[in-house]
């Protein structure tokens, strides 16, 4: 399909307004009334009856007919036909599915505390009956549009392409042996039992605090964001009609695929997001060179290390980051959807990584200064609507501030490294680019340029400025600002949609189309965005120290081009370990039904130790329980082959330490048979008060190799 008309700078479909009574960026008018108006009238009563039996029957019937797959779809189309926003379908889907986000995420307040739960043919109803409402308000009927655009094959082909390379490591794989890619690291075994007890108490954990203390390690359930994991246990629950699933490590596997889906997500967001700023003006060429650089900077990136890392939510929020900034600087929608993307749009950053929720706050100030005259009309009613909205967004950032997070101490942990921090270079090279691209577009007098440029600097200013104080008080750029630099490279990714407007003119009066025109623009345009793909695929997004200093490596690859490339590497399945964690192994229904906690030493090394033993107890569901001893287990430098003295004796006190603090019956399970009877014997005489049983680690397909430290 042509892609859109170019119209000139400054016009209503540029500012994304419509105006009065006008399709809005391209959009037909086909969702209009017309006719006679009792005609019309007894037409809108009849689609709006139907409507509201088919939001309150179909949710419950598929649900009862096992399709629940089908729930999210009908979803997804529903609150894309009651909106008014965009010329294509990928533009509406789009949008509808980070208001569906937000939406979920608010109305998770509600569920937390009805007496229904997480119930998703119940949500399901709630969701379609307020988009519902939107359509009848704006008198208008339900629609979608059809549309296609050439350029959607690049939005699409991104995520399949990540899906592809995300896959390929693990397809065929049972789930023991999935973990060797997915169980890499504690914060990983953390998420999950956020979700997974997010679901087994129906709710967000912050409103059931002291219930939740057994699960998660403490004060997780009061002071870390939780959105991603209670969108994704709603989801799950909505596509498996409702039932939990019962093996745990089964429910491990799908919120681990659910994450590496989210991940894909990502790249063609951001590709999809700059289209979205860029409008009408990019298209043919222009179009193809642009998203196909884009999409290659966004691929070769170092994302993919936040899978091993465990890094899990802050994927999800870097999915919400390009999707919240995009229709919110150029919000090519009325007054009711823009105050319903703002807050969908902060709610969804904010309730799933609240460090980006600055950058999406430098966007909504950019919209609400930029169109401040048009504001002015719906002001009584818009800015009341829109500062609950947010009000509602910062609930659980305040309530854990006020309960249990220091955000001064938070801000200054040194962690353990992030791959994905943007070089310096990197950074400043971006943002400069984009600045001096958007400045381009405001002296050609557009809104959508004048609000970029306001969230570019604010973001900026934002990053320049944390990064001060950083340095300031703990001397060196440390974890958090690795981590809000890769959300404000991606914002700013976004908003390099503004080069597609450079050297720009109105279309001229098109010349009567020959039969091979068509397939000629799209096989230049092919051209053109695989040979800026593959120029941007060299440009790296973080320099080498960064990479070899992460807690992840990137690529074993030698010399070769593709060496680097971390999604490549993770293809190969080389950002895995070698074994899955020797914690999937004690995991058995008789290990349920005892609810005993667990020690496993399968290693030398006192954090392997304790990453097996958090994997234990999290697939135990007791995972709470490990805080007080958890630390001990970590200098427990004891379990594979047979230690020295000294490195038994130090063993031997601080697991003496870890049956104090915890004061139960604990099951330790060795590699090495010969330290069964000498532990049993000695712990029993140490800690008479505590019952302990020594074990055998089972046998295992993979061999038991010391990790090298």
């Amino acid at each position: 399909m042509p892609e859109q008309t170019v119209r000139p700078p400054g016009t209503d479909a540029e500012q994304g307004t419509g105006g009065p009574g006008r399709p809005v960026d391209g959009e037909r008018g086909g969702g209009a009334l017309s006719g006679r108006p009792d005609a019309s009238r007894r037409r809108r009563v009849t689609v709006a009856v139907s409507w509201i039996l088919a939001a309150w029957l179909l949710p419950w019937a598929l649900t009862a007919l096992h399709l629940g797959p089908v729930l999210p779809v009908l979803l997804l189309l529903g609150v894309g036909a009651s909106l008014r926003v965009g010329g294509g379908l990928l533009d509406r889907l789009m949008v509808s599915a980070l208001l569906i986000v937000g939406a979920v995420l608010l109305l998770g307040l509600l569920m937390s505390v009805w007496p229904w739960g997480l119930s998703g043919p119940l949500s399901c109803s709630i969701l379609l009956t307020l988009a519902g409402l939107r359509w009848w308000v704006s008198g208008r009927l339900p629609s979608l549009p059809l549309r296609v655009r050439g350029s959607d094959l690049l939005v699409v082909g991104t995520f399949g392409a990540a899906l592809w390379q995300l896959w390929r490591p693990i397809a065929g794989l049972d789930a023991i042996r999935q973990l060797r890619f997915g169980g890499t690291s504690a914060d990983a075994y953390v998420h999950f039992s956020i979700f997974d007890t997010i679901q087994h108490l129906q709710g967000y954990l912050f409103l059931h605090a002291s219930a939740a203390a057994p699960y998660v390690p403490a004060p997780t359930q009061t002071s870390y964001p939780q959105g991603s994991h209670f969108f994704l246990a709603w989801f799950d629950l909505l596509v498996h009609n409702g039932r939990t699933e019962p093996v745990l490590l089964t429910a491990y596997t799908t919120f681990f695929h659910d994450t590496l889906v989210v991940l894909a997500l990502v790249p063609a967001a951001v590709v999809w997001g700059a289209r979205w700023v860029a409008g009408p003006r990019l298209r043919g060429l222009r179009s193809a060179a642009l998203l196909g650089g884009l999409s290659a900077l966004v691929l070769v990136s170092p994302l993919v290390t936040l899978v091993p890392a465990g890094y899990f939510s802050e994927i999800f929020g870097l999915l919400c980051v390009p999707l919240t900034v995009a229709v919110i600087v150029r919000p090519a929608m009325g007054w009711a959807e823009r105050a319903a993307v703002i807050v969908a749009g902060l709610a969804a950053v904010a309730y799933s990584y609240n460090l980006f929720t600055g950058v999406a706050l430098c966007a909504a100030a950019a919209l609400t200064l930029v169109h401040r005259r048009g504001l002015r009309q719906v002001a009584v009613w818009w800015i009341p609507a829109v500062l609950v909205g947010l009000g509602l967004a910062a609930v659980p950032s305040l309530y854990s501030m006020v309960t249990s997070l220091n955000v001064t101490s938070q801000a200054a942990t040194a962690g353990i490294g992030s791959a994905t921090q943007p070089s310096l270079l990197f950074t400043g090279g971006v943002l400069a680019v984009v600045l001096l691209a958007l400045l381009a577009g405001v002296r050609q007098g557009t809104a959508v340029a004048r609000a970029g440029l306001l969230t570019g600097l604010g973001v900026t200013v934002m990053l320049a400025a944390f990064g001060a104080w950083q340095l300031a008080t703990v001397h060196a750029l440390s974890y958090y600002y690795a981590k809000m630099a890769t959300g404000v490279v991606l914002a700013a990714l976004v908003l390099a949609g503004s080069l597609g407007w450079l050297g720009a003119r109105p279309a001229r009066q098109p010349r009567p189309a020959r039969r091979w025109d068509g397939a000629l623009t799209a096989v230049v345009a092919t051209a053109v965005a695989a040979g800026v793909f593959l120029l941007a695929a060299n440009v790296s997004w973080a320099p080498r120290s960064v990479q070899r200093s992460s807690a992840v490596p990137v690529g074993r690859g030698g010399g070769s081009a593709t060496a680097a490339i971390p999604l490549l590497a993770w293809g190969r399945g080389e950002l895995s370990m070698d074994a899955p964690p020797a914690g999937a192994f004690v995991y058995s229904p008789e290990a349920m039904a005892s609810r005993q906690p667990v020690i496993v030493l399968d290693q030398n090394i006192g954090w392997a130790n304790e990453q097996g033993t958090f994997l234990a107890n999290t697939l135990l569901r007791q995972q709470g329980l490990m805080t007080p001893w958890a630390l001990d287990v970590y200098y427990v430098n004891i379990g594979l082959g047979k230690p020295t003295r000294k490195q038994y004796a130090d063993g031997l006190w601080n697991l003496e330490k870890a049956l104090r603090a915890q004061g139960r019956a604990t099951t330790i399970w060795v590699a090495e048979p010969t330290l069964v009877p000498r532990l049993q014997r000695d712990l029993s005489r140490l800690v008479p008060t505590v019952p302990v049983t020594v074990r055998l680690l089972p046998r295992t397909p993979w061999k038991v190799a010391p990790i090298a430290k």
